[in-house]
Parts: structure tokens; sequence; C-alpha cells
């Protein structure tokens, strides 16, 4: 009985009828006791008429409709099918209890439902949070034919949404597929003569040609000068380091910096699987949290987003030793080595410049880090106050750091990308080509 009970919820309905219900009896000629239990008594059966008449919500049944995936930020539908077993149509009330991360337009309707006829009602998502999200209730409330009481449960309705990180840059790096030519130099494989070390084919001599190019034995057998042909090579490899630790925590505006680490990461898969190149990936913190071996498949870029939509950034310090020691351990041909991180960190200097030469030795290695143009912002200008001045110095100093780390990295013959959040995955994918094109791997 108790439980029935916890059940009932009256509705702000109930106010209005109290009020009409008091003005009636005060013109009955009763004690002000009287007046009020006769009020009460009122209330109580309308109450409880409504009540008895209202469906058990355990006979709702609610069918939750929403994709099986979204990308961050992206906007996605949500619905509600909402039916219940009375032979009377039902005012019925749904909260579904859905995490604030996915930022739902509206989560809570009031409607009326048909009897045998489910009522749809609808909405959009834009989640702010990557991961497998997963929850189960949604509350339910029904009121009785009078409108002034009902009741209420909350039903386990199992959902899931798998949140991918958002590839902002898809557009971008189609472009430059097809504006650099990538099928000229190395998906169809460049001609231009002494480019490329993977044998072609082979081809007539021509004054042009370069003299260390002719092969003998086939100028010997055929009595005439044959020269070899080269392309640039398709198999290469390129790895991702992406730091999770503490530096990538820093919001660029309302964006974690690790979020436009992912987006970059996306596009240079995209467009080095394009190039017909292998793609790896080594995600770490404090210790390795995450090993992609490389594939040259042309779904890279979806191997890549569902190898990333789980992983956070943390407030661990990264171990960048063990990190290069995970890459030489697992990579040992000699390949473009990109590490996403903070160029702006204190811990780049200390830690990540130290320990570059074991890993420059065997592969080509860049630096990749998006800025923050809030700090050239404060940067500019006259302060007019101490706190002006403040964040001037701040930005000073960062971007003094930023340009030192910088200038160290390039003397010791590392590629650096240091560009803002807008252009940051395009110039990522710039400094891959532009390494490919020069042959550099």
């Amino acid at each position: 009985m108790w439980s029935y009970i916890k059940t009932v919820v009256l509705s702000p309905r109930l106010a209005v009828v109290v009020l009409l219900a008091s003005g009636f009896v005060a013109v009955i000629p009763f004690s002000l006791r009287q007046r009020m239990s006769v009020v009460v008594v009122i209330c109580v059966v309308l109450v409880i008429i409504d009540v008895v008449l209202a469906v058990d919500p355990n006979h709702v049944t609610i069918r939750r409709q929403l994709p099986s995936s979204v990308s961050l930020n992206a906007t996605a539908p949500i619905s509600w099918d909402v039916s219940h077993s009375s032979a009377h149509r039902q005012r019925i009330v749904i909260s579904d209890e859905i995490m604030p991360s996915l930022s739902v337009k509206q989560r809570t309707f009031e409607i009326v439902v048909p009897a045998g006829s489910p009522t749809v009602v609808s909405s959009t998502m834009r989640p702010t949070r990557r991961g497998e999200l997963k929850w189960d209730k949604v509350g339910v409330r029904v009121y009785g034919p009078l409108l002034l009481a009902g009741r209420q449960r909350r039903l386990a309705i199992d959902a899931s949404l798998t949140v991918y990180p958002d590839f902002r840059s898809r557009r971008e790096a189609e472009l430059r597929i097809q504006r650099s030519r990538i099928l000229e130099v190395g998906l169809r494989v460049t001609r231009a003569k002494g480019a490329g070390t993977e044998f072609d084919s082979l081809r007539e001599y021509t004054p042009d040609d370069q003299f260390r190019r002719i092969d003998w034995s086939a100028t010997q057998r055929v009595g005439k000068p044959i020269v070899r042909e080269y392309r640039i090579e398709q198999n290469q490899t390129v790895i991702c380091l992406l730091d999770l630790g503490r530096s990538m925590t820093a919001r660029i505006g309302d964006t974690p910096r690790i979020e436009y680490a992912m987006d970059a990461i996306l596009a240079l898969s995209t467009v080095a699987s394009a190039a017909g190149d292998h793609v790896g990936l080594v995600a770490f913190d404090s210790r390795v949290r995450r090993v992609v071996l490389p594939s040259r498949s042309k779904n890279s870029a979806i191997a890549m987003t569902r190898a990333m939509y789980q992983l956070q950034s943390s407030l661990d310090e990264s171990d960048y030793d063990r990190a290069f020691a995970e890459t030489l351990q697992r990579f040992r041909r000699r390949s473009y080595v990109v590490l996403f991180t903070d160029t702006g960190s204190a811990s780049l200097s200390e830690f990540v410049i130290p320990a570059l030469p074991a890993l420059s030795k065997r592969h080509v290695v860049g630096i990749a880090s998006p800025s923050d143009p809030e700090v050239l912002s404060w940067r500019r200008g006259t302060p007019l106050d101490p706190s002006a001045a403040f964040l001037r110095a701040a930005a000073t100093a960062e971007l003094a750091q930023r340009r030192l780390v910088a200038d160290i990295l390039r003397q010791r013959g590392t590629l650096v990308v240091d560009g803002s959040p807008e252009s940051f995955a395009g110039q990522v994918v710039d400094s891959y080509l532009s390494l490919k094109g020069s042959n550099r791997l």
C-alpha cells in the first residue's frame, strides 16, 4: 500500500480546485473548521478518483529512437514512441534522464496519447563529450481524467550512443587529396626523373636521363640504352603519437586541445591512406593507453576513429620516454612519427627534447601543436589595467617559450607545426605532403 501511495503525484491544478471549493463552502453557515473539513474531503475524493482512473505507469510503453553513433558536436535526432494499454486516452508526461553532455534540446514532454495509437515526440541532441554513453531511466507520470493527480514511476529503457571525434577537417582533407594531386605523388606514382626509390619500369634512354639510371643488363639484352624508372614508395609508414597528458586538457575556446589533435590525426590518416601509406597510432599519458598497428586500409581514418573515441585526456604527467620506447620497439621500419602535444608545455623542453635523438635516429620526427588565438590577442594593444598587463606578460612568456622550443626542434631536424585551430589539421597534412614529395622518407 505504501509503495502505491509513493507513486501518487499531485497536479498544480489542484490548487485551483482548493480555491473554488473554499469559495463554495464560504457561503455555507458552518464553522471554519467544518468548512476546511469539507474542502479537504472534496479534494481527497477528487484526487482518489483521478488516481484510480489513471493508468498504471508500468502499462506505458516507451521506445526511444536514436542513432547508434554520432560525431562530437554534431546535431542528431532523438525521438520517443509512447503508447499505453488503457481503453481511454491518457495525459502522460515523460522525462528522459539523459546525461547533460548530450545537450538534448528538449527531454520532457506532456502529451495526450489516444488509446491503441502511439504518439511520437522528438527532439535533437548535440553531444559535447566523446565515448560510449549509456543510460536507462525515463520518468513517466500519468494523470487522471480530472488532471488533478496521477501516478509516476521511473522505467528502465536501455540506450547507448557512441560519440566519435569530430572530423571537422574532413572536407579540407579531401580537397588536399585532389588539389595536391596525390595520384601523381604516391597513388598513381610520379614519373619525374630522379624521383622515388621504388623500381617501377624500364624504358628507352633519352638525353635528359641521368647516367646512373641506365640498366646495363637490359641494355645488353636489347642492344640499346635502357633506363630504370622509379616511383615514390607507396608503402611508407606514418605513426601518430597522441599525448593524453595534462597539457592536452587545456581548452582553446570551448574545445579541449586534444580534440584538435584528434581531428588532425583523422585528416592525416585520410590523406596518407589515399597516398597508399600505412598509418598507426600510439596514445599515451603516464602509460601507453592505446596502440594501433599501421594499416594501409582505405578506411584507416575509420580505424583511427574507433581507436580514439574513448580516449580522454588526463591530469597525469606524460611519460614521453615510455611512449618513445614503445614506438621504437613496435615500429622498427623508418617512418614519419608525428607527436601531437603542446609545445608551450614546460615539460616539452625538459623531457621531450632530450629524448628525441633516440627516436630521430631511426625515424623522421615531427611535432604538431595547436596554438591558442586568444593568447595572441592578449599580447596585442596597450594594457589599460593591471589585469591586462598581467595577461600580456603571460602571453609574451608563452609565445616566447613556443618559439624557443620550435627553434630548437627545427635545428635538430624535427618538423614543427604550430598553427591556429582553424588551420591546424591542414598544416599537419601539408607537412606530410611536403615530406613525402621531397622523398625524405
